[in-house]
């Protein structure tokens, strides 16, 4: 929603529906018949803000109501009011981009759901004259208003390139390079089926579309894996103009330069990820080595300490001689009869 711009209009309107008698009252008597027998409006609450463009503020103002269904839905009232002399031509095309925008907002406070709310919109007219302009956007489209009313808000007509079999897809040479790189981008290896593609491209450029061949190639080559290269270049050379074949090379060979130094780069980090975990691997080994002959050291000054075995069998039982045994306790300061 947009920051409301203050005018005398819009401080009465909103002072007035703010009283919820007033606004049950002009909703009950003005609200459509089968708008109303659908939602609750004892659960009629007002929102905030305002969705008027800033330039037309000071000539209408808007009020936006929640309400919700009687199976639980939240849909909103719309209301907007015109306070100009004369009524405004575009206000069918406004209060559609204004409701647009009410359940743009609906799907950012309901994350994840899919589910568009139910709008009603009133406009309040209180001009000098009759209201003289029409109240549905589809007589806007003047002599074109049967076909308007046929595409504007049916189902919209789909393309879907995963359900059309390659074969009908290239009956058009210039269309079928667009549809077939589009169908089949996704499965990235470029050479299982560039080739029928490079047929109609051959045919393109005989009839001038040079540019648009090199544009296709382009996004061929970077949003696609060439795979073989070799297997490529050779469709390029049999099909295309040796001035389109420089081009299109051009592109491959970069491309090449910027997949070897990918593999150096992938390969010096596995080398230095290698390394990083062999020298884990050691100082892990030297951590474990190090603990145990602490271990032993500590085991043999206890039993040293409390005599209960011999020297040499103590010696024996952590792997050094006895004067090695005998060094280490002089080092520790360890008093002990042998």
């Amino acid at each position: 929603m947009k920051k409301i711009v203050h005018t005398p209009h819009d401080h009465f309107f909103r002072a007035a529906m703010s009283y919820p008698r007033v606004a049950q009252q002009f909703l009950e008597t003005y609200l459509p018949e089968e708008f109303k027998q659908i939602v609750n409006l004892d659960t009629l609450s007002s929102e905030k803000g305002t969705y008027v463009d800033e330039e037309l503020q000071s000539l209408m103002v808007d009020m936006l109501y929640s309400v919700k269904t009687h199976d639980d839905q939240e849909s909103y009232i719309y209301i907007l009011v015109e306070h100009q002399s004369k009524s405004d031509p575009l206000m069918p095309f406004r209060l559609m981009k204004y409701m647009f925008s009410i359940m743009d907002d609906h799907l950012k406070k309901h994350i994840g759901s899919t589910t568009l709310p139910l709008i009603c919109p009133i406009v309040l007219y209180n001009g000098k004259n009759a209201y003289r302009h029409t109240t549905d956007i589809f007589k806007m489209f003047k002599h074109h208003e049967a076909l308007a009313r046929k595409t504007f808000l049916e189902p919209f007509q789909l393309v879907d390139l995963s359900q059309i079999p390659s074969k009908i897809l290239a009956e058009k040479t210039w269309s079928s390079i667009l549809l077939m790189s589009l169908k089949h981008i996704m499965y990235r290896d470029i050479s299982n089926w560039i080739e029928p593609i490079m047929q109609s491209m051959g045919i393109v450029e005989k009839e001038g579309g040079s540019d648009f061949l090199e544009a296709s190639c382009n996004y061929i080559l970077h949003a696609g894996d060439v795979g073989d290269y070799r297997r490529f270049s050779q469709a390029v050379h049999d099909h295309f103009s040796p001035q389109l074949e420089e081009k299109v090379m051009a592109i491959v060979q970069t491309l090449e330069v910027r997949a070897k130094q990918a593999a150096m780069q992938e390969a010096r980090q596995a080398a230095m990820q290698e390394a990083r975990q062999e020298a884990r691997q050691e100082w892990l080994a030297k951590g474990i080595a190090e603990g145990m002959e602490k271990g032993k050291q500590e085991l043999a000054i206890q039993l040293l300490q409390k005599k209960l075995l011999p020297m040499e069998h103590i010696a024996q039982l952590i792997g050094v001689s006895a004067d090695t045994l005998l060094a280490f306790a002089e080092k520790e300061e360890t008093n002990f009869v042998s």
